[in-house]
């Protein structure tokens, strides 16, 4: 008996349709934003991963439709290649919130496709464990910027509040002046 093996397209099209399920609005807006740099990183980086032969596929596939033929040819394997890549740089969403999603929907994904045994971790583990070890990476990657980014808008908030206090103090005249005391010193 011969197990047909889902391909990438037949993996992500039910993925995102119930990851988008019940989602409205800005939340909607990033998954499918994160599907769309998905698919294409699987386009563009999908020749590094593939040996000889899925070349040949793709190429075939190419032939009649350029467009997702690396996900209407690769399989689950293939993807998980392809994940590794898409939670490291340059593929990393720039805006903090997108990147939250985007790290989220590829945890999702791989637990989705070690779940539904579309992939065996004995088989896979050294990449699988890269996609885990780069989502930790990102996420505190972006916990480190975004504590940073909270200290520098707290130091801007106590400058702005501090800036009126000082040049009024410096812009009055002289506290001998006022206390009428010309033996009184400013210290």
């Amino acid at each position: 008996m011969t197990l047909l093996r889902p391909t990438i397209d037949e993996i992500l099209n039910p993925f995102f349709h119930l990851t988008l399920q019940g989602t409205t609005g800005i939340r909607r807006r990033r998954i499918e934003a994160v599907e769309q740099q998905l698919r294409r990183c699987i386009e563009t980086e999908g020749d590094r991963i593939l040996g000889t032969e899925d070349l040949l596929v793709v190429a075939s596939e190419r032939a009649f439709a350029a467009e997702g033929a690396i996900a209407r040819t690769m399989h689950a394997d293939d993807l998980v290649f392809v994940l590794t890549l898409f939670v490291s740089p340059p593929w990393l969403a720039a805006d903090p919130l997108l990147l939250r999603v985007q790290l989220t929907v590829v945890e999702r994904l791989t637990a989705r496709l070690l779940h539904h045994r579309l992939v065996h971790y004995g088989d896979l583990s050294c990449p699988l464990l890269d996609i885990g070890a780069g989502i930790d990476h990102a996420r505190r990657d972006l916990k480190a910027s975004t504590l940073v980014k909270a200290r520098a808008e707290r130091e801007e908030v106590m400058r702005l509040a501090i800036e009126p206090l000082h040049s009024a103090q410096t812009d009055s005249e002289p506290l001998s002046e006022v206390s009428g005391d010309p033996n009184f010193r400013e210290q």
